[in-house]
């Protein structure tokens, strides 16, 4: 994996870390873990649907690196085929924020 960007959701009293999977490859894909002490992470899921050879995301956070799962959030990575030729690509993203056990969703 890339490097992980974290955050600190404070509506749901959590840390989040994203970073890319298989980076600069044709498979890259977000990696999302969570964790309540922001020192131990767990895995959460994979998402696809970003561009191919991609890495060095970035999400939008205020000056404290917190967000908030009611606000539009924005996802940038670099990518691109040739080292040092990289583009950049920007996702809006909304946060879910489920409560309870594994499986039941607010």
């Amino acid at each position: 994996q890339d490097s992980s960007e974290v955050v600190y959701v404070e509506d749901a009293d959590m840390f989040l870390s994203l970073s890319i999977g298989d980076r600069l490859n044709e498979g890259s894909f977000v990696c999302l873990f969570e964790s309540k002490d922001g020192i131990k992470f767990d895995f959460v899921e994979r998402v696809y649907g970003i561009m191919p050879y991609a890495h060095s995301i970035g999400i939008s956070k205020d000056k404290n690196g917190h967000v908030n799962s009611e606000e539009d959030l924005l996802i940038g990575y670099a990518y691109g085929e040739t080292w040092g030729k990289w583009a950049t690509r920007m996702h809006n993203v909304k946060l879910r924020v489920y409560h309870g056990e594994a499986g039941e969703h607010d």
